[in-house]
């Protein structure tokens, strides 16, 4: 219960400020420096106790651990605070290729044009049906000996692992759904992907 967060102590602190002046990304950024102050606080304290020969060095790494918590979740808190007012709608791509399951790795290479400024291809058994998506950089990762016997059902990624969204939705409403490894947001009509945000577009505006 320490006053600094990513301790439960931290998110009581975040209730506190949000309550008090309604910003709830300056809440979370007065919370996570109090983090910082108390991880290097507690890590002080292990380095104390060790001068005095107490062995403590479990201390000093749950201090660091706090700590570098805290400065994570600012800058989290910072990076939501520049997309804060960007809606999905503004980044989305809408018409998406598609391709059968039993496709190949280096069939799709040779296709990667039908790819085009979504970065990204459908999975359908079924026109109109998908059943996974494959990004890009996902092509372009599997090694060249493995590419014409490895099929799209085996790295597409599933529809339960996709963030699933309205263009309407602000992009920092789906921050914290979205894999950094596949960076998927897809519009949906019933089983069929409308629309996509594409991997690049998502990581320019957030400037990673």
């Amino acid at each position: 219960m320490l006053p600094g967060s990513p301790l439960d102590g931290g998110r009581v602190v975040r209730a506190w400020r949000w309550s008090r002046h309604g910003d709830r990304l300056r809440a979370m950024r007065e919370a996570s420096r109090i983090g910082i102050v108390v991880g290097w606080l507690v890590a002080g304290v292990g380095v104390l106790l060790s001068l005095r020969g107490f062995s403590s060095p479990m201390i000093v790494v749950a201090g660091v651990f706090i700590a570098m918590s805290a400065r994570v979740e600012v800058a989290a808190a910072d990076l939501r605070a520049v997309v804060s007012d960007v809606r999905l709608g503004e980044l989305m791509w809408w018409g998406i290729a598609e391709a059968r399951p039993d496709t190949t790795v280096a069939q799709m290479r040779a296709e990667r044009s039908r790819l085009g400024a979504a970065e990204i291809v459908a999975i359908s058994d079924v026109p109109g049906s998908h059943v996974g998506f494959v990004v890009e950089h996902d092509l372009v990762r599997v090694p060249a000996v493995e590419a014409d016997h490895l099929l799209l059902a085996e790295i597409m990624t599933g529809w339960d692992s996709v963030v699933v969204a309205r263009p309407e939705d602000l992009l920092e409403s789906v921050m914290d759904r979205i894999d950094p490894q596949r960076p998927l947001i897809v519009v949906s009509c019933g089983s069929t992907a409308s629309a996509v945000v594409p991997p690049s577009r998502l990581r320019a505006r957030l400037g990673i």
